[in-house]
């Protein structure tokens, strides 16, 4: 299997509810090892082979079945084939293929010029290599309306999708191609797509199973105090660094001294601790992440839509005071945010640091996130 696997240009993976199972290795003892053991192979060659990711593809019958798609293949692009008689192949074997069905992302620098007439939108576009990406999207949302006409205002937004796709706004991205769509014109068919591409990335930004939705599961278990559902969404090293933390800070007292602290160190920061101190420590560490994410309210913050990326274990979520509205964040502009780095471990994300990594230690130290090591901080980007 593990050299079919290591062979293959392609491996499809068909993606169902028993599969997904036993995947995850949740199915009962004795059944599915199969299935269980191209589960190991895949991950494996996931997080080794980092350039080859584009070798697995997930594929589901219907589109209720994404849900299945497992966390290890959620940062590729998926196929729903349907059922018989209403299959639809012709994206999978596209991409089997190497046949785009739609022109990639547009980014600034690359733009086509072979139309035959030249438009107010491509005169905007020609000189956007000179110019900040708002002043461009500010010209092309000029020429959307009646007094620049039908056609010029299809493809001004058609290109304003382009570029707002290209930089990671995804939701005003699908809002102009929406816009675009509209027209009923010679964009129609590439405004749809883009919908459709966009959607796919705000599902898996946003849904089941991402980053972000770690993320908010566990600053909603911190605001409720509920450490010990937050100390089960918070990765190892970040858990071990924070109770190592306040075994330093506490060593002067005789209920903490009498204890080793490799020991202490280590029952603390198990996933379930059971340890005497356990209410002490869980009473001051809820207390400290209280106060630094006070100003947090469900209601009214919302996480970046840009996905930040790191490899392929690290995402950085960003979460900024929105007054519950969408908000295109402009450079320069000052909001009070808080800042996440999460940690994918197999089949999900945790906690497993904030403005940087923790190395657990006698101190415990800090890193940055790889290949943020001269990197600009998080809060400058």
């Amino acid at each position: 299997m593990y050299d079919e696997v290591e062979q293959a240009d392609y491996v499809l993976v068909v993606c169902t509810e028993t599969y997904a199972r036993r995947f995850r290795g949740h199915e009962e003892a004795g059944v599915g090892l199969g299935a269980r053991w191209e589960g190991a192979i895949i991950t494996n060659f996931l997080y080794v082979e980092q350039d080859d990711s584009t070798k697995f593809i997930p594929v589901v019958v219907d589109g209720d079945d994404r849900k299945h798609i497992m966390a290890p293949l959620s940062l590729t692009s998926f196929h729903v084939i349907g059922r018989p008689g209403s299959r639809n192949l012709e994206p999978l074997v596209a991409q089997l293929r190497g046949q785009p069905l739609v022109e990639p992302a547009l980014l600034l620098g690359e733009i086509s010029r072979q139309a035959e007439e030249r438009s107010p939108a491509w005169d905007v576009l020609e000189g956007a290599d000179n110019r900040q990406l708002s002043e461009t999207v500010s010209l092309l949302e000029n020429l959307i309306g009646p007094p620049s006409g039908a056609e010029t205002s299809e493809e001004a937004a058609y290109f304003l999708g382009r570029l707002l796709e290209a930089d990671g706004q995804l939701a005003a991205a699908i809002n102009a191609y929406y816009r675009s769509s509209e027209y009923h014109g010679r964009y129609w068919t590439e405004s749809i797509a883009g919908v459709e591409r966009v959607n796919t990335q705000l599902q898996r930004h946003f849904g089941p199973g991402s980053a972000v939705e770690a993320a908010m599961a566990w600053m909603a278990a911190v605001m409720r105090g509920n450490m010990d559902l937050a100390w089960q969404l918070t990765q190892r090293n970040l858990r071990l660094s924070l109770v190592q933390a306040w075994i330093i800070a506490n060593e002067g007292r005789s209920e903490v001294s009498r204890y080793d602290r490799e020991e202490l160190a280590a029952a603390l920061s198990a996933l379930n601790p059971r340890h005497r101190l356990r209410r002490a420590f869980f009473r001051t560490q809820l207390r400290e992440f209280q106060y630094t994410f006070q100003g947090y309210n469900a209601a009214t913050w919302g996480a970046a839509e840009r996905p930040r990326r790191y490899g392929v274990e690290y995402e950085l979520v960003i979460f900024m005071d929105t007054g519950g509205e969408e908000l295109r964040w402009q450079p320069g502009e000052q909001r009070p945010a808080i800042t996440l780095i999460l940690k994918r471990e197999i089949t999900e994300w945790k906690v497993a640091g904030f403005q940087s990594l923790l190395i657990p230690g006698w101190p415990p130290t800090e890193a940055p996130l790889p290949g943020q090591e001269h990197g600009r901080p998080f809060a400058d980007q």
